[in-house]
């Protein structure tokens, strides 16, 4: 094994996703972590960082943190992918997880960009349904030239375990709510 880097931020904070790649056209890839950290409020937030590391050195670029601002509230992201969704040339980052509060969840994915000084958030779908996103990925599924994100989780409510009937999927288009 070549180099290590031990690295936290600060205590409740579990990373669920690691994925690499050059999101910013540079040369040289970033790693994108995702996951969740716990507040002073009781509160659980999704947490989204893009790291950079020399060979020596691990240096947080852009954080992102964000739940639904309640007491008790929770949120997470789960999956990472990285793709080209809004076909401008440009790899955006994609997230999936959930959101809620006391016995609810809502699956949620979010679309990011990144271009070396700014993370922006470019879309974002949010499902009511009790649904918990746990995997997506980026193609051109449906052979048209324009990506789909493909999400895939379950379905449940806190007093009944997740089955293999209630799976849940989506194939999503995003280009026409995309600037």
């Amino acid at each position: 094994m070549g180099k290590s880097h031990l690295w936290y931020t600060f205590g409740g904070t579990y990373v669920n996703a690691v994925i690499t790649g050059d999101i910013d056209d540079d040369g040289v890839l970033e790693i994108i972590t995702g996951g969740q950290h716990s507040d002073s409020t009781s509160s659980t937030n999704a947490q989204l960082r893009i790291w950079s590391w020399d060979g020596d050195n691990l240096s947080l670029e852009a954080s992102r943190e964000w739940g639904t601002g309640s007491i008790f509230s929770y949120s997470s992201i789960n999956t990472i992918a990285i793709g080209d969704v809004d076909n401008d040339g440009s790899a955006e980052i994609v997230t999936g997880g959930y959101a809620g509060a006391f016995l609810s969840s809502s699956g949620q994915f979010r679309v990011w960009s990144w271009d070396s000084t700014t993370m922006l958030l470019e879309g974002s779908e949010t499902w009511s349904n009790a649904s918990i996103i746990r995997g997506l990925a980026i193609n051109d599924v449906e052979w048209d030239s324009v990506p789909e994100i493909v999400t895939g989780g379950y379905h449940s409510t806190w007093f009944s375990p997740p089955k293999s009937e209630r799976e849940s999927g989506a194939s999503s288009k995003l280009e026409a709510r995309l600037p």
